[in-house]
């Protein structure tokens, strides 16, 4: 049962992960902008956030989605979530009533005691799932029909990303 569990939260972090890399890479002008807008960053540093922090999600959702470096993949996550929920938290004392930028241009979600109160489950759950990645290994062979319906979804989230983008350049 436990294990279960690990993958189920596994996959739930992969999807968050997922989609908000996807988000972001589908409009990557709109998340830099919403960066330089929050006022937290400034310079090189806007810029390397910018375009390397959504392939970054990308990467550590298909690594949380493969099962690749288990435990080291669920630190990763639970250090990423902490830090969005730091992030929150100061845009929140700042008062300025931006954008997260959570989803890119998906969402226009102000940030918000809503906003924080989810980083804070997130956190959590992430740290959940790192605390029990640590006791248990669950087999590949088992996670198997999992990760392929995984692959898939986000291999068609990619798709129409890319199709999406193609069509608004052409």
């Amino acid at each position: 049962m436990e294990q279960l569990l690990i993958l189920a939260l596994r996959l739930y972090l992969a999807l968050v992960l997922g989609v908000a890399g996807l988000a972001k890479i589908e409009d990557p002008t709109h998340f830099t902008a919403l960066l330089r807008k929050q006022g937290l960053l400034s310079g090189r540093a806007l810029n390397v956030v910018g375009s390397t922090f959504p392939w970054a999600e990308l990467l550590l959702s298909a690594l949380l989605v493969l099962g690749v470096f288990p435990s080291l993949s669920a630190a990763f996550t639970a250090i990423t979530f902490i830090g969005f929920l730091i992030y929150d938290l100061i845009l929140l004392a700042k008062k300025n009533n931006v954008e997260c930028g959570c989803f890119g241009s998906a969402s226009s979600r102000k940030v918000s005691r809503a906003t924080a109160a989810t980083s804070v489950i997130l956190a959590l759950v992430a740290l959940v799932h790192w605390h029990l990645q640590q006791r248990s290994i669950i087999p590949t062979w088992q996670q198997l029909p999992f990760i392929i319906g995984f692959l898939a979804l986000e291999g068609w989230l990619l798709w129409k990303t890319i199709r999406k983008r193609t069509v608004s350049l052409g």
